[in-house]
Parts: C-alpha cells; sequence; structure tokens
C-alpha cells in the first residue's frame, strides 16, 4: 500500500528503501538505523554458526576417517595373526601324522581317515576361536576327516575354487580363499588351505580350515 507522505513527497521512499523492505517504515529514524544493524549483525551471526557447524562436521569426518584406519589396521594384525597360527597348526597336523613321507592316497586315508586322528583334530580346533573346523580332503575332493563330526560328512569339494587351485602344478604352499558359503556348516568363511604333495610332486590332500568371517545373509 502508497503511504500518504509517499504521495506528498515522491521519492522519499527511495531513501528509506532498505529500512522499508526490512519492515521498519513504523520506526524513527534512530530506530530505524538500530533495527537494521541488528538484522545485520543476526545474518553475521547465522552465517558464523554455519562455518562453525560445517567446520565441526569437516572435524567429526576426519576422526571418523581416522578411527576407521585404526580399526581396519588393527583387523589386519588380528587376521594375519590368526592366519599365522591356523598354518602353524596345519603344518603340525602333517609333521604329527607323518604326511612328508606319504606316496599314495592310501597311505594319506590310513594316517589321516582315523577315529583317534579326529579327536586330535577337534583338540587343536578348541585352542583356536576363528576355526570352525579342521578337516583333511582327499585328491578327488572328498572328506577324510572332519574335527567337528565323526564320521566325516559325504561331501565333494572339487568344484570350489580353493580346491582347484590346490590341484594345480604350480599351487602355492599355502592359499586363501574368498569368502564363501560352507557347504558343511552353512557360514560364510574363508578356507585356508594347505597341500600335500606326494615325493615326486604329485597332488595328494589339502589340509584345510574354514575360518569364520563376518558377511551379510542373503
Amino acid at each position: 500500500m502508497i503511504q500518504l507522505d509517499q504521495i506528498l513527497m515522491p521519492g522519499s521512499h527511495k531513501r528509506t528503501g532498505v529500512a522499508t523492505s526490512l519492515g521498519f517504515t513504523g520506526l524513527s529514524r534512530p530506530n530505524r538505523n538500530l533495527a537494521a544493524g541488528v538484522a545485520a549483525l543476526a545474518v553475521c551471526l547465522m552465517i558464523a554458526a554455519g562455518i562453525g557447524i560445517a567446520s565441526l562436521h569437516r572435524e567429526a569426518w576426519r576422526r571418523t576417517e581416522h578411527d576407521n584406519r585404526l580399526v581396519a589396521t588393527a583387523l589386519a594384525e588380528y587376521t594375519g595373526v590368526m592366519l599365522r597360527a591356523v598354518d602353524m597348526t596345519l603344518k603340525d597336523i602333517a609333521l604329527d601324522a607323518g604326511l612328508s613321507a606319504i606316496t599314495t592316497p592310501e597311505q594319506f586315508r590310513a594316517a589321516m581317515g582315523t577315529q583317534e586322528m579326529n579327536r586330535s583334530l577337534a583338540a587343536r580346533q578348541s585352542a583356536l576361536p576363528q576355526v570352525l573346523s579342521l578337516s583333511a580332503v582327499d585328491a578327488e575332493g572328498g572328506f577324510v576327516n572332519v574335527s567337528r563330526v565323526w564320521p566325516p560328512p559325504v561331501v565333494n569339494l572339487s568344484d570350489r575354487g580353493y580346491f582347484k587351485a590346490m590341484q594345480a602344478a604350480d599351487a602355492p604352499p599355502i592359499y586363501v580363499s574368498e569368502p564363501v558359503l560352507s557347504r558343511t556348516v552353512n557360514e560364510w568363511v574363508l578356507i585356508l588351505a594347505r597341500r600335500v604333495s606326494a615325493a615326486d610332486g604329485r597332488f595328494l590332500i589339502t589340509s584345510m580350515s574354514p575360518l569364520a568371517c563376518p558377511r551379510a545373509r542373503g
């Protein structure tokens, strides 16, 4: 609405445009200046608050990233220690069973396929909390012994990637798989496998251990 004084004094509204736009037309000039200053200060405070919040957000993000790196490092160190412990156990099993002297699958079954060996495997597994079982698998992929049950389950692993890796002529002495769904415990696991070869290099068996790993189930 056009004020009467604007009609009588054209152009006077231009001098008070800022105050008018802020709604200070009912105030005296000093009060309008004071109100405008307060409004400007409020805007500055809001801007400063926004900058402060953004700064706090960035700092919180940096701290979160730092904490995540610490957790990842600790987890990697723990996983490394765990894998070394399991590998040492598999080596000890092979040593105690005299697997280095075995030359045929039949000898392997005679050494590893007994109930006494099953009890030995179960005792070793109990010292490794993350290990779901300790197993011996023959050259065809069948279980010869599994620490958690007796007799061993009738399950074939010959189609598994980690078993095929152990069969290869240039197979590494130890292999850690990607996460897989175990056919015996129905959980997502990492498989740590160790190849056992005859004196002539033929693949005889795999000693292996599934390790529990966190993964969302589908």
